[in-house]
Parts: structure tokens; C-alpha cells; sequence
């Protein structure tokens, strides 16, 4: 205790010393009433700075964790963010990234996040650009819309704004609207495969003829240029009826050309030949038997499945010993079901049980009770495989 402090309170007990005991107690009320107001004002005004200081040490474990975060490395970022959110859960800055977060780990919370953060006086046009990429994913169509409006207000050629007005009005089936903006977004950039291929295909969807025919052209023209929208227009022209026997054959000889396109070519076939159907299958069938590049099977069962030929998957996979093939074997237990072999299947899920995940095993005992009228079976097992999915990553 230094000198001054200790004059101080010798003087204090003197002086109490020489008072009569009212004015004494008087007198310590009075200290102890101002010590009480002094304490409290400065805790008052200490308030402000410790959360200044607390937003401060968030704000800058936000910007220790950016670089991670631009990295994807999520071990190392959600740490930092997390003890940001809770010294400073409102701040503007402290939202933003954990939307950020969110929406590229493909967490709906985020569109929480975002949508609190875009009311703050910090947004940017990246922000607003961010967040409806990633509110069309979840098609949150009005939420979207609303930032779109406020992005093409201020810039009415802002083409990733009409870009996404595209994606937007397509998604609500909105079509003239998509066109209208697709139409647009073509005087802006004409050289943009994107914009060619929605404004194609919207064009092809119109039915009106010349627009059509029109649609046709710019889809054609994108799947002869090799490039990231190639095969989407291929996919389209695909679907097109009215795309002539020539054309058919001029995009068989494209696709060929293509590497990994053989489900391509087989859709092309089956179009300029539906009578060669059967033919057709049986020769893919025989083809992938002896296949053992899992990689390289699975498109092939998966396009069977999608034309419902659950008999060819059968063919292709009655042969192995399914305990080297997990991969394939709830849809090896699906096709059994859909041809009607039923009780192999149940002896398959009994048996191979461990093979499958808990709750793609309790769905497909599901399904199984379900084609035999078994209600309350089928609502036990799916109660079951709801169950299991919450252990399962999302």
C-alpha cells in the first residue's frame, strides 16, 4: 500500500474517531450510498467496452477463420467460428460467415442466417448474388426473388442476376417470364453457353414453330462444340420429337465421339430404333456380365433402372457373390422385388443383413411389406429406417 493511500486512511479513522457515534454512522451511510453509485456507474459504462471487446476478438477470429473457410477446411474453421458466434451471435460479420458455412455445407440453417444477415447495412452485391444461388438450391423462390429485385433495380443488366432470374422463373414454371429474361441475358452475352442452352431450350419448350425451330438451332450448335454445356444440349435434343432422323443421326455420331458415353448412345438408339429394343438391352446385358469396374457398371444399372428393366439388372448380377459387391446390393434386393421373386429377397435381407446400411435395410423391408399388404409391417420398418437415418451424414 503506497504512502498517499495510507495517509488517506489514517486520516478517515481519525476523523471517525473524534465523531459522536450519530454523526459517525451518518457519515459511513453517506460513503457506503456513494461507493454503491460510483461502483455502479462504472460498471454501467464498462458495459459498452467489454462488448466492443468482445465483438473485436470475434471479428478477428472471423478473419483467422476466412482462410480456412475459402479451403473447405472445416476442422479448422468451424472451431474459430463457433467461439465468434458466441461472443458476438448478432454482429453482421459473424452471420455472414456462418451462412457462409452453411450453404456450402448444404445446411438449410443457413438460409436463416443469410436472410438475417441480408437486413443489415453491410450487404454487398456478392452477398445478395451468394445467398440466391444458394436459396434456389432449397427452392426458397420468393426470398430469392426479393434479392434478385433489389439486384436488378439497381443494375438492370447485371447478368448474374438475370441469370438466376432465369433459374428462378424456370423453377416456379414461370416460362414466359424465364424467356423474357433469357431473351435479355442473350443481347448481354450471345457467346455464353449457359445462356444458348436455357434460352434454346426454353425456345424448343414453346410450342410455337418458328421459336422452336430456333430453340432447335442453338441447341444444335451446342452440342457440336465441345464445352461444359455439350452434353446438357445433347440431353434436350434427346428428348426433342420433332428433331429430324438426320439430326438424330448426326448427334449418334457426336456422342460417339465423347469418352464414358455409352448410355448416350444407347438413348439415341432406342430413338431412331424402338423396334431394336429388345435386341438392344439383351446385347448390353451380355456385354456387362463379366464386368468388374464398379465405377463403370454402376451408370449402366443405374440406366436400366431408370427404364425399369429390373429383369437385365438381374441378368447382370445373378452371377457374383453380392457380399464383394455392397455397392450394388439393396438395388439387387429392389429388382428381385420388382420381378416378384420376394422370398429370395427376404432371405437376402435376413441373411446379407449386414451388408446394407441399418436404414436402407428397414426400407427396402419396408417396400417389401408394402407390396404384400402389410400396413402395419410397412409402417413398423419405416418408423425403423426414419429412425436410422438420423445417424446417417445428411
Amino acid at each position: 500500500m503506497n504512502s498517499d493511500n495510507s495517509k488517506y486512511l489514517a486520516g478517515v479513522t481519525e476523523l471517525s474517531q473524534n465523531e459522536a457515534p450519530g454523526q459517525s454512522a451518518v457519515r459511513w451511510f453517506r460513503w457506503l450510498v456513494i461507493s454503491a453509485l460510483l461502483i455502479g456507474i462504472g460498471w454501467v459504462s464498462a458495459r459498452p467496452a467489454y462488448r466492443l471487446l468482445k465483438r473485436e476478438r470475434a471479428i478477428r477470429l472471423v478473419r483467422k477463420a476466412e482462410p480456412f473457410i475459402e479451403q473447405k477446411d472445416w476442422p479448422s474453421a468451424v472451431p474459430l467460428v463457433q467461439t465468434a458466434a458466441q461472443l458476438a451471435p448478432h454482429h453482421p460479420k459473424i452471420l455472414r460467415v456462418l451462412a457462409q458455412i452453411g450453404s456450402q455445407q448444404g445446411n438449410p440453417i443457413a438460409a436463416t442466417q443469410w436472410l438475417q444477415y441480408l437486413q443489415s447495412d453491410d450487404v454487398t452485391r456478392a452477398d445478395r448474388v451468394e445467398f440466391s444461388e444458394f436459396g434456389l438450391q432449397l427452392r426458397r423462390y420468393s426470398d430469392v426473388d426479393a434479392q434478385l429485385q433489389i439486384l436488378l433495380k439497381n443494375d438492370p443488366s447485371d447478368v448474374d442476376a438475370i441469370r438466376l432470374a432465369v433459374r428462378s422463373s424456370r423453377g416456379q414454371g414461370k416460362f414466359s417470364q424465364a424467356l423474357a429474361f433469357a431473351r435479355h441475358w442473350m443481347e448481354l452475352d450471345p457467346e455464353n453457353g449457359e445462356v444458348q442452352w436455357n434460352f434454346g431450350s426454353l425456345l424448343l419448350a414453346s410450342n410455337h414453330r418458328e421459336m422452336e425451330l430456333a430453340g432447335r438451332r442453338y441447341l444444335l450448335d451446342l452440342a457440336l462444340r465441345e464445352g461444359p454445356w455439350q452434353d446438357s444440349a445433347i440431353r434436350v435434343l434427346i428428348g426433342d420429337k420433332g428433331l429430324s432422323r438426320n439430326d438424330n443421326l448426326l448427334l449418334l455420331q457426336i456422342v460417339s465421339r465423347i469418352p464414358n458415353s455409352e448410355t448416350t448412345q444407347w438413348d439415341l438408339r432406342l430413338k431412331l430404333n424402338p423396334d431394336g429394343r429388345t435386341k438392344l438391352l439383351s446385347e448390353i446385358a451380355d456385354q456387362f456380365k463379366q464386368e468388374l469396374d464398379i465405377p463403370r457398371l454402376q451408370p449402366v444399372l443405374e440406366w436400366m433402372a431408370y427404364r425399369g428393366e429390373y429383369a437385365r439388372i438381374l441378368d447382370i448380377l445373378d452371377k457374383r457373390e453380392l457380399n464383394d459387391y455392397p455397392a450394388f446390393f439393396g438395388g439387387y434386393v429392389y429388382a428381385l422385388i420388382q420381378v416378384g421373386r420376394v422370398q429370395e429377397a427376404t432371405a437376402l435381407l435376413e441373411t446379407h443383413d449386414s451388408v446394407l446400411d441399418e436404414h436402407l435395410n428397414a426400407a427396402l423391408s419396408a417396400y417389401m411389406a408394402f407390396t404384400k399388404g402389410r400396413t402395419g409391417e410397412c409402417q413398423t420398418w419405416l418408423d425403423q429406417a426414419l429412425k436410422a437415418t438420423e445417424n446417417q451424414p445428411s
